[in-house]
Parts: structure tokens; C-alpha cells; sequence
């Protein structure tokens, strides 16, 4: 795999400007580790994607095996080992892609992972044991039969990012391009993840070649074999770890992005024949990488098969259900289907769309189709706005959308015309059958015998029509969950050479909703058959009548009824198609009131005599009491947990994946209400105060950074409340722009009298770097793709810097920048804006923090271990103190906790 060109262009806009690659001319070596590292936006993601052909190649060759695929349609599967991508009928082969943001389907575990292969049970077991996923499907309650919702919504950052490796893994592809699959794991896992999946010392990896991009250099370079190191879309140094040791420049290249102390085990590490032998220290880690628990998970020899059978019969067991039965009823199914209502529409349905369109005065106000579409529109929206986030959990985005468009559209559209249809066809037969009786009675004998046949066959007509249509209006869910599914992931659709797959799942789903309807206009013809024979029967038997009577009329008489009675049939196939539609309208109706009651959130504003001060929080103080957190009934997430954090403490939150830290964040968020115990803020039990004072007072930058389409202020400061010397400010702090100070005869407003630095006799100039900053109405994409996931990050994180709460909750929110930027990042949080703030820093990096002023210590949702970095160092037996060890950072952290370090970061 090789790439030799000048210039390859990507269309990711920053201030106008198109982001490239210049200059690349690498060429991986095949069944090794290759290292991709850099700086935050120096391009590393762009390469592989590059690779997977997701970037216009302008100049120059991208070599990678691939096949013909006119020759995969005739089932032919012979490889061209290298060939031109730019080659039309090509696609790429053999190449498995993991991307920085983990994409995941809406399915199970196992499916995630299978991802259409073919199930074979020691290679299953080999993957995640090697992906370090035992220990978490342990936890689930169907293993890894369980589902994990839209973009794996259930899971942690860490367990998506290891599902995504998985799956690359247990493909059989030679090359495995992996986006930074370590950031957002804990040190053990990362590096049992390093030396048991990424080498290739096992049969599972044998022969791979591996292309990893990563900020971890410090950890995978002595097992490497080839080094690449960009810097704004070029590499600047390239080779074999011997050779770059030889190299002048590479200490200081690799210290712009890793301290230095970090890289001693690689300068000093012999990169001969034992490049890629773990030390005996190594060894002894890797012995001792997981607790007992976790390691017997890892080293279980039961498949996940025996585990999820033998787990699914003690809860039938405990349950009283048969452990012989069909136990697929008690697996972790997350996404239910989808709601249906069964038999005839209900009365409290009729009743709530009447009473939107203005109650009683319905009748009256019939003409105006619009009050009632506006109100159920104000409602259903209100609902899923303020909804828990448990239901976006277990409710495709699909389901939402289909509500909000096409049951709307019925509502909007069909709903009053289908409604004054029916009645001005009852109108109509009512006339016809008055008309015609009144000059030949004997009819009356006749049409109330063919009206019971009418209502007979209605009946027997609407009872399957109505489950159709309900079936048919469930079935488009899919399809546009499907669509958005594959718009997130097209990249890892494309790369894993997936199409195909997709689009004929998107077929089944599609020939699913097309069946539903050949069903319904087969049931309409069913009906017009036998609509038209009574039709006609109609017509003849008042033929018959009138033959009896003309000696009682004229002809004209004569003509005149028999044309009444002629039109019964289209009046009797109106009034039943027109109910019909009615039915259906009144199912869109029916879909949209079970979304107005889903389960909603806390109130908004606070009652008056909860209502906190308007300065509040004033300090920042938190004291968490007994508080038990659940995201499903009776399974605790966490577990009676209490402590106690003063104003303005840096607290660092850490813990292997799973054990609770970002539930932790939710909850204080009451995105998660707490099930019993309580949060007190600065005095104020959360639990008591509306969810709008809370959060406007309580910022969190996630692992996964949410931007909108707007320009970088609106995305710092939505409603305008900050001047716009502290939003460059916020900007420059997180290093997205760089400012050089210049003697000016202007001054600059100040941002704070009693906290800015700046003099009245100096001005920011506003420096262009890569892939940042230099105008506020910079433009930010849908979801900020425009940016890497790294510079969404900072953005994030400047967001809370303009916002400048007294509680802060930073949930990984450096995870995806490298390891200088953090190291900035973390010397501007110890600066004096963050001084009068109480802060959270979930973190899997503990150098991170290290020097914070305390580390609470989380595993499996308890409170393990609760003091100073430095006290906890001294506990030989203690967590943290495990996990300092196993990072291969020790000696600096030990040093940085103790102030003893040349790094040591002073507030």
C-alpha cells in the first residue's frame, strides 16, 4: 500500500480555504505496525481517508490493492495485488477501516461486528478477547446479543471505539486502517488492546499490515515499524523507528506533540531484533493489566454463547418461565418494535383530534383544516423536545422523523377533506335512498337488504385494510433510519467495500413497504369487485321496479330515478373508501398522540419557593449523597456513591470503560434523574430546581462535541451576551488561533478589569495556523465536519471558556487532540479562567490530570479511591496507583504529583 503524488485535495473548507495534502510519498510496509502521528490537525485522518478514496486525488497515484468489479459481478475473485485507484470499474479490497468517530449500526453487538460475515465462533472469541470486549459484554444483560441503538447510543466512547476495532478485526481484510482507536480507552485496556490485537503476534493478526493513527506514540513505538509525522497536510519525517532515531530532528518533531520524558522508553529502547519485545516490566504489566474480575472475563474459556444461554435460563428461572421455552423474549432488546395499535380506532382518539380542532365548535369551524394540524404539530414537538434522553436511547431517528413528516402531511393535508368526504357521501345515498323510496317504496325492502351486504363487506374490508395501512406507515421507519445510517457511515461503508450490502438491505426495506402496498391496492381491488357487483344489483332490482310501476310515471320519472340509483354504487364506494382514508388519517393521528405522551423530562422553570438565586451557583461547591442512577428500572448504574467537592477543586474522574464516569456527568445534568439519593449544589438540592436554571448554570464539554451550522460565534455564543474580545479570547486560550502581541497606539477593550492580562497599549493580531480560526463569522458546518474531531474539541472547550460556569464537566474533552495541545489546553485550565470554577475532568490520560487537586477513582459504579494524586501514588494496592503503572508513564506522573516534575503545571 503506497502513495506517491503531489497534491491530493479534499473539500473541508476552513475560512474559505480548501484543506490538502501536499506532497505525500509514503509507501507502508506490508504485515507490520505503522504509526501515523502529529499534531492536532496536521492531516492524519485525511491520509487514511485518502487511502479509502473519500478525497479528490488532483495529482499524483494511489496504489492499494483492489479489484475489478465487473470481475466481482461474475463472482470471479481474482486480485490485482496494485492498481491505479483512479481506474474506472475498480473498488477497494482487502482494506478494513476504523474511523476516529466509531460508526456503528443499529443492531447488536454481534452484528456490529459480524458486519455480514459469516459467524465462525474461535475466531469471534479470538476478537474480543483481543479487543478486550469480554469484561463489557459480561456486564450486559444479553451479552453481546444485546442491541446498542443509532450510533451506539448505549455504549460508552471506549466500548464504541473497541466494537468498531472488532469489526475491523474479524474481517478477514489484509489491511487494517485504524483511526485512533486508543484515545478513549484506559491505559490497561490500550495496551492489552496494543499487544494482543494491534501486533501481529497471533494467528489473528499474522501477515496484517496495520496503518494506526494515533497520539500515543510514546506506547507503540517500540513495537513499530514504520513512522509517519505530518504537519499541516505534509510529512515531515518518515521511516523505520531506527532510522528515525538517527535523524537530527525527530526528538524535537516528536516533543511538539509528546513530552519528552515520554519518549525515553523509545530513545533508549534497542530497535534491533528486540524492536518489538516487550521488556520484562512490559511483561509483568501485561500480567497484571486487568483486576481479577476482568482478567478471569478475559481468560474464560466459555464462548458468548454458552454465557448469554447459561445467563438467559437463570433469568427465566427466576422469572417462572420455562427455561425450556423461547428465551428470545428476555434478551437485551433496546429498540422495541415499533408501536402499533390494534382493531378499530379508538373512540379517545376521535375525541382528541375533534377537541384540538376546537372541541365542541368542530362542526362549526370544519372548513379550517389547519387549527388542528397546528395544535397536535405544538404538541408533538413539545413532547419529543422535553422527552428523557432514555427515549432517543431506544427510538430510531426514523421512527421521529416519519411522525414529523408523512403522519403530519396526512393530518395537514388529508385528514378534514377525507372527513368531509365521507360525509358528503352519507349525504348523498342518504338523499338517493329518500328519493327513490318516496315513489317506489318496495325499494326500501330491497336497499336495506343490499346496505346489510354493503356494511358486511365493509367490515370485512376495513379490519384488513386498517392493520395494512398500520403496517405500511411502521414500514417507512426503517427506510429512513436505514438512509441516515448510511449517510453517517459511508465512509466505513465504502472502505469496508459494504455497498452492496447496504443497498440491498436498503432494497429489502424498500420491497418490505412496496409489498404493504401491492397488498393494499390488492385489497381495493378485492373491494371494487364486489362494490361494483351490489352496484349493479342495485341498478337492476330498480330497473325491475320501475317496469312494475310505469304505469304509475313517465318516462322522464323513470330516467330520473334509475339515474339515482345508478349512483349508489359510486356513493356506497365512496362513503367506504372515504372512511378508509379516514382510517388511515385517524392512524397518522393515532402515531402522533403516542408520542405526545412519551415519558418527558423534568419542568423547565422552578417552582417560586425552589427557586435559586440569580447569582447561583455563587462557589461551586458539590456534595453528592447516596445517589443511586439507573438508565433502565432496578439496574443501577451507580451505586450509593458520596463525596464532597469545594469551590474552585480540579477533580479528575477515572476508571476503566464502564465504571460509571459519564452517567456520572449525566446525572449532575439530571439527564439521568437520580433514582434516590441527591446532588446538592452550592447548597441547592438539583432534584428541586427547574432543568433550564440548572443547566444554563453548569457547562459540559462531551467526548463527542455537538457544533451547528453557523458561523464559530454562533457556535460559541448563540444569543450574543459576550463581547467579542472574550470570544477571541476563548479562541485563543484553546489554541485554535494564535495571538502575537504588538505595540499599537489603539487599545483594546478589556475583558475583565480585575482578570485581564492584556495592557491598554496592546493589541491581538490574529495569526492563520492550519485548520483554524481567523475571522468570528468563519464558517462551521452541519455537525462541524469542516473541522477535525480534534479541533471540534477545543471549540467545545471554548465554549465553556466564553460561558465561564462555576461547574464545569469536561467529559474526555481532550481525547482526540494531541498531547502538547493538551498539555496547553490543561495549563489554561489551571490559569485564572477557570479559577473561581469547580471542575470534572473525565479522563483516560492521567497525565491529564495528575496534578489536579484530587482523583476520584470509579469501578463499577462505586467510589473506589478519593484523594490527592499524590496519596493515592503511595497506596501499593490501590487502583490509580495500578493504572500510573500500567500507562508507562510512571516515573513522570509520580514526579508531576509530587510538584518534583520539570513539566509540572502551576495555576
Amino acid at each position: 500500500m503506497s502513495m506517491d503524488m503531489s497534491t491530493i485535495a479534499f473539500d473541508k473548507q476552513v475560512n474559505g480555504d480548501a484543506f490538502s495534502l501536499k506532497n505525500i510519498d509514503v509507501q507502508f510496509p506490508i504485515g507490520g505496525l505503522s504509526i501515523v502521528a502529529g499534531s492536532t490537525g496536521s492531516g492524519k485522518s485525511s491520509l487514511l481517508l485518502a487511502f479509502i478514496g473519500e478525497m479528490t486525488l488532483t495529482r499524483g497515484r494511489v496504489l492499494l490493492p483492489t479489484v475489478d468489479s465487473r470481475i466481482l459481478a461474475a463472482n470471479d475473485r481474482k486480485y490485482r495485488d496494485v492498481i491505479e485507484l483512479s481506474n474506472e470499474g475498480l473498488a477497494i479490497s482487502d482494506i478494513a477501516y476504523v474511523a476516529q468517530e466509531p460508526w456503528l449500526r443499529n443492531a447488536t453487538i454481534r452484528e456490529n461486528i459480524l458486519f455480514g460475515e459469516p459467524y465462525n465462533r474461535d475466531r469471534y472469541e479470538a476478537v474480543l478477547h483481543a479487543c478486550a470486549l469480554k469484561p463489557d459484554l459480561r456486564i450486559l444483560k444479553a451479552g453481546d446479543m444485546s442491541e446498542i441503538g443509532e450510533r451506539g447510543v448505549t455504549l460508552s466512547g471506549g466500548q464504541k471505539q473497541r466494537v468498531a476495532l472488532a469489526r475491523a478485526v474479524y474481517s478477514n481484510r489484509r489491511i487494517l486502517l485504524i483511526d485512533d482507536c486508543l484515545s478513549a480507552v484506559d491505559a490497561h485496556t490500550g495496551k492489552h488492546i496494543l499487544m494482543e490485537c494491534l501486533l501481529n503476534k497471533t494467528s489473528l493478526m499474522q501477515g496484517r499490515t496495520c496503518v494506526l493513527v494515533t497520539h500515543h506514540v510514546s506506547m507503540c513505538l517500540p513495537f513499530a515499524h514504520y513512522v509517519v509525522m505530518m504537519h499541516k497536510g505534509s510529512i515531515v519525517l518518515k521511516g523505520t523507528p531506527k532510522e528515525l532515531q538517527m535523524q537530527d530532528g525527530f526528538p524535537d518533531a516528536l516533543t511538539e506533540f509528546q513530552s519528552s520524558d515520554t519518549t525515553s522508553d523509545f530513545t533508549n529502547s534497542d530497535n534491533g531484533d528486540n524492536q518489538h519485545k516487550p521488556t520484562e516490566r512490559q511483561q509483568d504489566d501485561d500480567d497484571n493489566e486487568y483486576t481479577k474480575d476482568a482478567i478471569n472475563m478475559l481468560n474464560d474459556t466459555k464462548s458468548e454463547d454458552e454465557y448469554t444461554l447459561e445467563r438467559l435460563q437463570k433469568i427465566a428461572e427466576q422469572k417462572g418461565i420455562d427455561p425450556n421455552s423461547n428465551l428470545s423474549t428476555l434478551q437485551g432488546i433496546l429498540v422495541k418494535d415499533e408501536e402499533r395499535e390494534n382493531g378499530q380506532v379508538k373512540f379517545e382518539v376521535w375525541k382528541t383530534f375533534t377537541s384540538v380542532c376546537g372541541g365542541r365548535l368542530f362542526w362549526v369551524f370544519l372548513v379550517i383544516s389547519i387549527t388542528a394540524s397546528k395544535n397536535v404539530h405544538r404538541q408533538l414537538l413539545r413532547s419529543v423536545v422535553h422527552a428523557t434522553p432514555r427515549f432517543f436511547d431506544t427510538t430510531p431517528i426514523g421512527r421521529i422523523i416519519n411522525r414529523f413528516s408523512s403522519d403530519l402531511q396526512k393530518i395537514d393535508q388529508t385528514a378534514v377533506d377525507s372527513l368531509v368526504n365521507l360525509i358528503s357521501g352519507i349525504t348523498a345515498i342518504l338523499t338517493t335512498f329518500v328519493i327513490v323510496s318516496s315513489v317506489i317504496p318496495m325499494f326500501i325492502i330491497a336497499a336495506v337488504a343490499i346496505l346489510i351486504a354493503y356494511i358486511c363487506i365493509g367490515i370485512y374490508y376495513l379490519k384488513t385494510v386498517r392493520e395494512l395501512k398500520r403496517l405500511r406507515a411502521n414500514s417507512a421507519s426503517p427506510v429512513t433510519s436505514l438512509f441516515g445510517e448510511m449517510v453517517n457511515g459511508i465512509s466505513t461503508i465504502r472502505a469496508f467495500g459494504a455497498k452492496k450490502l447496504y443497498i440491498q438491505e436498503a432494497l429489502n426495506r424498500t420491497c418490505i413497504n412496496n409489498r404493504l402496498d401491492y397488498a393494499l391496492w390488492f385489497t381495493e381491488r378485492w373491494l371494487s369487485i364486489r362494490l361494483n357487483f351490489l352496484g349493479l344489483l342495485v341498478s337492476f332490482i330498480s330497473a325491475i321496479f320501475i317496469f312494475m310501476n310505469l304505469d304509475r310515471m313517465d318516462a322522464g320519472l323513470a330516467g330520473f330515478l334509475l339515474s339515482y340509483a345508478t349512483s349508489f354504487l359510486s356513493y356506497t364506494l365512496w362513503i367506504i373508501r372515504s372512511y378508509s382514508n379516514n382510517e388511515l388519517n385517524m392512524n397518522s393521528v393515532e402515531r402522533v398522540i403516542q408520542y405526545t405522551k412519551v415519558e418527558q423530562e423534568a419542568a423547565l422553570d422552578s417552582a417560586p419557593q425552589h427557586k435559586p438565586p440569580l447569582s447561583w451557583p455563587t462557589k461551586g461547591d458539590v456534595q453528592v449523597e447516596n445517589l443511586v442512577a439507573e438508565y433502565v428500572p432496578s439496574v443501577p448504574i451507580l451505586h450509593s456513591i458520596s463525596f464532597s467537592v469545594k469551590h474552585g477543586e480540579k477533580i479528575g474522574v477515572v476508571g476503566r470503560t464502564g465504571a460509571g464516569k459519564s452517567t456520572l456527568s449525566l446525572a449532575l445534568l439530571r439527564f439521568i434523574e437520580a433514582s434516590s439519593g441527591r446532588i446538592m449544589l452550592d447548597g441547592v438540592d438539583i432534584s428541586k430546581i427547574g432543568l433550564e436554571d440548572l443547566r444554563r448554570n453548569i457547562t459540559i464539554i462531551p467526548q463527542d462535541p455537538v457544533l451547528f451550522k453557523g458561523t464559530i460565534r454562533f457556535n460559541l455564543d448563540p444569543f450574543s451576551e459576550y463581547p467579542e474580545e472574550i470570544v477571541w479570547d476563548a479562541l485563543r486560550r484553546t489554541h485554535l488561533v494564535r495571538e502575537s502581541s504588538i505595540h499599537s497606539s489603539s487599545s483594546v477593550a478589556s475583558i475583565n478589569a480585575s482578570e485581564d492580562s492584556i495592557s491598554d497599549t496592546e493589541t491581538l493580531a490574529i495569526e492563520h495556523m492550519s485548520g483554524v480560526f481567523s475571522s468570528l463569522d468563519a464558517e462551521i458546518k452541519e455537525n462541524g465536519q469542516n473541522l477535525s474531531l480534534g479541533q471540534r474539541q477545543l471549540v467545545a472547550l471554548a465554549r465553556a471558556l466564553v460561558r465561564r460556569s462555576r461547574l464545569i464537566i469536561m467529559d474526555e474533552a481532550t481525547a482526540s487532540v494531541d498531547f502538547d495541545t493538551d498539555d496547553r489546553i490543561q495549563r489554561t485550565i489551571r490559569g485564572y479562567e477557570f479559577a473561581n470554577s469547580t471542575l470534572f475532568c473525565i479522563a483516560h490520560r492521567l497525565r491529564t490530570i495528575i496534578d489536579y487537586d484530587r482523583v476520584l477513582v470509579l469501578d463499577k459504579g462505586k467510589v473506589a479511591e478519593f484523594d490527592t494524586p499524590y496519596n493515592l501514588l503511595q497506596s501499593k494496592d490501590g487502583i490509580f496507583r495500578s493504572m500510573c503503572e500500567k500507562s508507562g508513564e510512571y516515573e513522570y506522573l509520580v514526579a508531576a504529583s509530587s510538584g518534583k516534575g520539570a513539566n509540572k503545571r502551576v495555576c
